[in-house]
């Protein structure tokens, strides 16, 4: 009965109304509802992955950053804690703390799994350091194990879009940063269309 109860909690319900925003495009009223929804349950990974997902989306990488930095009740190898890891991976880069983004990236990398996003941040991290050669061949495996997820699903939410949306900005930017400029425009297109 305790599931029940859960489905149609106020954070379930808003959290459902933030992935149905989502999936409609409205990205700031998802945005909205998902810090809605964080602030009934604030220790809730995937309540914080999906308010910080969202902020990034809407490149408001300041938010991203600080909704992405609080504590959440997973355990340290938890799906959303490497969801959570990633995006803060990201953001440093994003914003050119190329040390932060390796210590990160030190503590988290290698219990990350080698998939799309994961990869795509280990292509940019190469490239940071000058490694063009590893940075070529973990862009290369992103590509290879960029799979597609069912969008529109209420419950999306259950598993991170590691190989949807974040999967495609991720391999968008790596490919800005690798120099591949069609590839990128492409990407970050297919992004904003989703």
């Amino acid at each position: 009965s305790q599931w029940w109860q859960s489905l149609f909690s106020p954070a379930a319900i808003t959290t459902r109304l933030a992935l149905l925003l989502r999936a409609s495009g409205n990205l700031s009223a998802a945005l909205n509802h998902a810090e809605k929804a964080l602030e009934i349950e604030p220790h809730d990974p995937s309540l914080r992955y999906l308010a910080a997902d969202l902020a990034y989306a809407l490149l408001e990488r300041e938010k991203a950053a600080a909704i992405a930095s609080l504590p959440a009740s997973d355990e340290p190898d938890g799906v959303w804690s490497k969801a959570l890891a990633a995006l803060r991976i990201e953001l440093a880069l994003d914003a050119g703390e190329d040390s932060q983004a390796g210590r990160l990236a030190q503590i988290h990398l290698d219990t990350l799994p080698q998939e799309t996003r994961f990869l795509a941040i280990q292509a940019r991290l190469m490239l940071r350091v000058g490694n063009q050669k590893a940075a070529q061949d973990a862009y290369a495996a992103a590509i290879l194990e960029l799979q597609p997820v069912a969008h529109g699903s209420l419950r999306e939410i259950d598993y991170p879009p590691v190989f949807g949306g974040s999967s495609r900005l991720a391999l968008a930017e790596t490919a800005l940063e690798l120099e591949h400029w069609g590839v990128a425009l492409k990407g970050m297109e297919a992004y904003t269309a989703e």
